[in-house]
């Protein structure tokens, strides 16, 4: 991996910050370019179906910003414009980033197999919000291609959260996910073709499209002042069906894939 790719690929991983989490500034935006930037850590499997965990520092840089019914946000590597301007519904495009599978990684045998570039995703996406006492609680889908070439396919994404403020400081979501993906997605990332398994050693399989994986996160934020603040989240996916199948995964990795991290931040 490149110096290049490896700071986008660091740069991916605290996109996880952005699942269920409150809003970037905390507020409404104004017509006003509102960035908050940070340093994190992020502790996480070093390949979809790793059981090898790595361990890295990362930026964080986030925003919004409001022109008349229209609201650009990054949080992460996930760029969304919201066309609709609503309190309860937004929708429109999103670009994300996927990171890939180099072979620069712990695992002996699966460094044999092909590696995966990391690619830009594009679509759509949609999420209606609804106040439930003190807190919010969202429902959303995405859809996203891939741009790049990497897998040349799609996958979906629904999920569902809950977030609040236990005080002026304090606030915290959790949140739980289901994906789907195609058959180019499922065989990119899981499967192991004829030249892979000849090197590797492992049996050749080619899953299809299917439920990739279920998931659950929780987050946590403090701001320590007017402008500063700290974040803490956790995240954990299984991998379901025919991407737990794979012999990646059955003799060389692990269905159960978690995260955590931890962000210092300051708002602009």
């Amino acid at each position: 991996m490149t110096k290049t790719q490896l700071a986008v690929a660091n740069f991916a991983g605290l996109a996880a910050f952005a699942a269920g989490a409150p809003a970037v500034a905390q507020r409404q935006p104004d017509e006003a370019f509102h960035p908050l930037i940070g340093v994190a850590g992020v502790h996480r499997p070093e390949f979809r179906g790793s059981d090898d965990y790595e361990v890295q520092p990362l930026p964080f840089v986030g925003f919004q910003y409001r022109r008349g019914d229209m609201t650009l946000s990054m949080e992460g590597t996930e760029l969304e414009l919201d066309l609709i301007g609503s309190d309860r519904f937004k929708a429109g495009p999103i670009v994300g980033y996927r990171w890939g599978r180099d072979d620069d990684i712990e695992n002996d045998v699966v460094r044999l197999l092909p590696t995966i570039d990391d690619t830009v995703e594009g679509g759509v996406f949609a999420e209606m919000t609804w106040v439930v006492g003190q807190g919010r609680v969202g429902a959303g889908v995405k859809v996203l291609a891939d741009l790049g070439d990497a897998y040349g396919g799609y996958n979906v994404t629904a999920d569902v959260s809950w977030s609040a403020r236990a005080t002026d400081r304090l606030s915290y979501g959790v949140g739980a996910n289901v994906v789907w993906a195609d058959r180019n997605y499922m065989e990119t990332y899981f499967g192991v073709d004829d030249l892979g398994a000849a090197a590797s050693g492992l049996a050749a399989y080619r899953p299809d499209a299917g439920i990739e994986s279920v998931g659950l996160s929780a987050n946590i934020r403090y701001r320590l002042s007017g402008r500063w603040g700290v974040a803490m989240f956790a995240s954990y996916d299984r991998l379901l069906d025919q991407a737990a199948d794979t012999p990646i995964v059955t003799e060389e990795g692990s269905e159960n894939q978690a995260r955590m991290g931890f962000a210092v931040y300051r708002a602009f």
